[in-house]
């Protein structure tokens, strides 16, 4: 029972599901055009028949093959008219005027044949049967057509009398012909509408692996620092998975760097007198100056209250340039911040050093991963930041740099409000050659010269493409 009622209304494989509109707007736009473009064709084909073979056939009786012709010709061509200028987006209201004008067509063409008995019988069957294959119609649509064909007919030939020529043979063969059409536009039909259930069906799959993949990528978001989010979105939209992808990006490999070492100072004892520090005031801070890091692209790495950060673009001189634009950012804003907390002021300074180091996974490759950078420049921003806790000549939330540094913003920034802080033999641990080190006072100025640099160099500005 289930199978037949499935055969007459396979519509009812859209229920429960938000397809059905979909379905009906579908079906509608094909309709829609097919039932004007047959109407059109027809109504033009009946006129141009009139004028171009019934002109010298010369029909009879004359009066009815005119008003067949002319008329109903005219009348395919207004009701295509109709239904191509119509707005509504019902599939009926466009289906059933072809509908009624091929039966009665069908009709008057089985007439025509008891007018003149030169009429070809084969148009009472192809008229039907075009009207019937070229279409796609539900099995109840295509039996309905079917029916009103077979009683018009026969009713006809009762009226002549039973004069049609041939008439059980041609309305036998005619009706198993015009079955078969049947069967073939309901099949076409379901057909039609499986292939529709199954591209909505894939089609929210589809949406159901973006979603994931949407989920994933914020879930990566979540534990990874921007730039590194970026570069694996970056390979595995180019075709890599997602497995080969973080392979890439965290294979460690030596690379020239550019670092940012800061440290709270005096962490540890005020944590032991003020209570809630941690949450109060370090955390927040933790957070928006990472946060400084992570917008410039940098990769933010933290241990207790210290903000360990590395720039690693393929042009040094780009690492270079955002280290020290995020490090007079992250001045500015914990500045800012002692001001809004409320709480007694979060020093820390910020060491500037450049240099080669082994940057990615350092940890196992088969669980815990510690993405982080290894060498001897940061080394010494560990070291300097020591030793300018312990300096009085340096004051606190100072913005250091290295010899290295140094050079690169007198040559290529052509920045020189630098304060040079001579060393003692020895004064930095385990970098005894260093004499001197240097102190920018400024942060502002420091930040105004990065940014005339950077808009003044579109390679810089657009350094995301430039990295690894």
């Amino acid at each position: 029972m289930q199978r037949i009622i499935l055969f007459f209304f396979p519509e009812i494989n859209l229920e429960g599901t938000s397809w059905k509109t979909l379905w009906d707007q579908e079906i509608y736009r094909e309709r829609w055009r097919k039932s004007y473009l047959l109407l059109g064709i027809t109504g033009a084909v009946l006129l141009a028949h009139h004028w171009l073979v019934d002109a010298f056939v010369n029909p009879v009786p004359a009066e009815n093959w005119l008003w067949y012709r002319i008329g109903y010709g005219s009348l395919g061509i207004v009701l295509a008219a109709v239904v191509y200028l119509s707005q509504s987006r019902n599939s009926y209201i466009v289906s059933l005027p072809v509908l009624f004008y091929y039966i009665g067509l069908t009709a008057l063409q089985t007439m025509t044949i008891h007018w003149d008995s030169r009429s070809p019988v084969l148009f009472t069957v192809l008229l039907p049967f075009m009207y019937l294959s070229l279409g796609a119609y539900s099995m109840r649509h295509a039996l309905f057509f079917y029916a009103c064909v077979v009683c018009s007919q026969m009713v006809i030939v009762s009226w002549y009398e039973n004069d049609y020529v041939g008439s059980g043979a041609v309305l036998t063969s005619s009706y198993l012909v015009l079955f078969v059409a049947v069967l073939m536009t309901s099949n076409s039909y379901s057909q039609k509408l499986k292939n529709f259930i199954l591209r909505q069906k894939y089609s929210e799959k589809q949406a159901d692996l973006i979603k994931h993949q949407k989920s994933l990528n914020q879930y990566l978001r979540g534990f990874l620092s921007k730039e590194h989010y970026l570069r694996l979105k970056s390979l595995s939209s180019s075709g890599e998975s997602i497995l080969s992808s973080i392979e890439k990006v965290f294979r460690p490999e030596m690379k020239m760097i550019a670092c940012i070492y800061s440290d709270v100072r005096n962490y540890t004892e005020r944590s032991r007198n003020e209570d809630n520090l941690f949450i109060n005031g370090v955390m927040p801070n933790i957070s928006e100056l990472t946060g400084i890091v992570d917008n410039n692209r940098g990769i933010p790495r933290l241990v207790g209250d210290l903000i360990f950060s590395y720039f690693d673009f393929n042009e040094h001189e780009h690492s270079l340039i955002y280290a020290l634009r995020s490090a007079a950012m992250m001045k500015s804003r914990n500045i800012e911040l002692n001001k809004k907390l409320g709480i007694k002021p979060i020093e820390r300074n910020f060491v500037v050093c450049s240099g080669e180091a082994m940057v990615g996974n350092i940890g196992p490759r088969e669980h815990a991963r510690e993405i982080t950078a290894l060498g001897s420049c940061v080394n010494l921003g560990h070291r300097l930041d020591d030793y300018a806790k312990t300096n009085r000549s340096i004051p606190p939330s100072s913005i250091i740099v290295s010899s290295s540094v140094k050079e690169f913003l007198a040559d290529r920034i052509d920045y020189h409000e630098l304060e040079e802080i001579s060393l003692q033999p020895n004064s930095v641990k385990d970098f005894p050659e260093l004499t001197f080190i240097y102190v920018i006072p400024n942060e502002k100025t420091l930040d105004k010269a990065i940014n005339d640099y950077i808009g003044g160099n579109t390679s810089v500005e657009n350094r995301g493409s430039n990295a690894a």
